[in-house]
């Protein structure tokens, strides 16, 4: 992995003997993953269960004195604890032939310092998708008292589709006084590019600085840089409790106004002037609406990364797929390449119209089926996750890579796996989910031409309550789009006069353009 100067100030770890090859109990341990200030990590293999799993080692020089020998288990005693699909989970702590060590979750991925270090920012939409998933692993961290106090891009996995991992409580310390403080051993508390002041001036901390430092990191991945850079840790550290970092919005004009505030109230000086609790942060995040045109397949390779790009064996996407995405980026656009710009399309028209199919098309647009079947999906085909959110971007990732029955599946997923309503009632998170994924499922029908069911779709969108305006408004500019296929002019002029006003309110570029080119044809070409 290569450096930058991004890559904080530290001390050169000493090397210390590489037990790849060795048994340690009933882990085989396969390769060294890396080396730490305290412990080795290894790439093992648990010959019981049969399953890949990352071995931390205390190191040998560190296991003679008691009190790291202490803090190390207490480490565990932290993680194992925290039961969440956002944290590494710890599975055992163990001595074996006087090696201290933890077995704990193999994360396939990168983290999100390799990430960084290979593409200097990271997409809005991922960005947010990472600051959600981190904030719920510490928002179970702080429900079970525990803060973590490294947060930063080399304690964030991230694995290829999408879902991100907290990993290296090493630094926790349960908030019990009755409790040993793990500060008080001399250990530096914290990384100091991502610290947040109360840490860097010794005081007492609390979920707020966690907070802290995932806003830090934030600002990382959108900005490309950290807010704060110095010579040395004590630089740094002055930073943090004195200086403003550089607005976000000057460095990033592109980003959503909201966004950029979010980051910046993450990482205020004053605790109190932070989010308070973890909740507070994930609900700010459901107000944000950073839906973009992204290209998810370029984005899905740089997640897929390979051996040569970070110099460990990671989790790879096999090279087929891989060309299928390229070649999909030239004839996509953004979400899709509008279908009406495809040569195919209108040669299909053309034989359609001379078998008499083209009739029968349009028929089946007037008339379409009473309700969609939103209850078809093969559970062999579609992996559950662990939240409708990453079923969203689970959808989002692998989309392309299918077939259309398979992506039809992906998006019907959304709603199946994490309904709207439940026994315990109404879910705004998964209802937000819900709409988002309705909206692809409409571009999806809309570009494989199934226009009744992408009608069916657009006029459950139109139907909503006045209150969830943007998804009314892609429900709207969708039916217009098939009433113009349909030459039913009075239709389409009903639904621009409301469209109107409202289209550059439109989260969607594609209908945005669409619409836009409507108007011009039926409103606008009269004056």
């Amino acid at each position: 992995m290569s450096e930058t100067k991004h890559d904080e100030p530290h001390a050169e770890i000493p090397e210390s003997e590489d037990l790849t090859g060795q048994t340690l109990g009933n882990y085989l341990l396969i390769r060294r993953l890396g080396r730490g200030g305290m412990a080795d990590v290894y790439l093992s293999q648990q010959t019981g269960l049969n399953r890949p799993v990352a071995i931390k080692i205390l190191r040998r020089e560190l296991a003679r004195d008691r009190r790291y020998v202490h803090r190390f288990h207490r480490e565990a005693e932290a993680a194992a604890g925290l039961i969440q699909a956002n944290i590494v989970q710890i599975y055992e702590v163990g001595e074996f032939d006087d090696l201290h060590f933890i077995a704990q979750e193999y994360v396939r991925g990168q983290n999100l310092r390799q990430y960084l270090n290979r593409f200097q920012t990271v997409e809005p939409v991922l960005a947010v998708s990472i600051i959600r998933q981190v904030a719920l692993a510490l928002q179970r961290a702080c429900e079970q008292g525990v803060i973590h106090r490294d947060i930063k891009p080399e304690n964030i996995m991230l694995a290829p589709n999408g879902e991100v991992k907290v990993t290296d409580f090493g630094l926790a310390r349960i908030m019990d006084d009755n409790r040993t403080d793990l500060t008080q051993i001399g250990i530096t508390m914290g990384t100091p590019l991502y610290m947040s002041p109360e840490q860097a001036e010794g005081s007492r901390v609390d979920a707020r600085s966690d907070i802290y430092s995932l806003g830090i990191t934030a600002y990382h991945m959108l900005a490309g840089q950290p807010p704060f850079e110095g010579e040395n840790a004590l630089t740094i550290a002055v930073q943090h409790v004195k200086q403003e970092p550089p607005p976000l919005e000057m460095l990033r004009p592109d980003l959503p106004k909201g966004l950029c505030a979010m980051v910046h109230k993450m990482m205020a000086k004053l605790p109190g002037d932070r989010f308070q609790h973890p909740s507070q942060l994930l609900k700010e995040l459901r107000t944000l609406d950073i839906d973009d045109v992204i290209d998810w397949d370029r984005l899905t390779e740089k997640l897929a990364v390979s051996d040569s790009a970070t110099g460990s064996q990671l989790w790879t996407v096999p090279q087929t797929r891989l060309e299928v995405t390229r070649q999909l980026e030239s004839i996509m656009t953004g979400h899709f390449r509008p279908w009406w710009q495809s040569a195919w399309l209108w040669i299909g028209l053309v034989l359609m119209a001379g078998a008499g199919g083209l009739v029968g098309s349009l028929y089946a647009i007037n008339h379409p089926p009473a309700s969609l079947d939103r209850k078809t999906v093969d559970s062999n085909r579609v992996r559950k996750m662990a939240n409708a959110e990453l079923q969203y971007l689970h959808a989002y990732f692998n989309e392309q890579l299918d077939n259309e029955v398979a992506s039809e599946q992906l998006w019907l997923a959304v709603s199946e796996y994490f309904p709207e309503y439940s026994d315990t009632g109404e879910d705004p998170f998964n209802r937000l989910f819900s709409r988002k994924a309705d909206e692809r499922l409409g571009d999806f029908y809309l570009r494989t031409q199934q226009y009744d069911k992408a009608l069916q779709v657009y006029e459950r969108l139109a139907s909503l309550e006045e209150q969830e305006t943007r998804f009314r408004l892609v429900g709207l500019a969708g039916q217009t789009i098939i009433y113009d296929l349909l030459d039913q002019a009075e239709n389409v002029r009903d639904n621009l006069s409301i469209l109107q006003n409202e289209v550059d309110n439109l989260g969607n570029d594609y209908l945005r353009t669409r619409i836009n080119e409507l108007l011009n044809k039926y409103l606008r070409s009269r004056y």
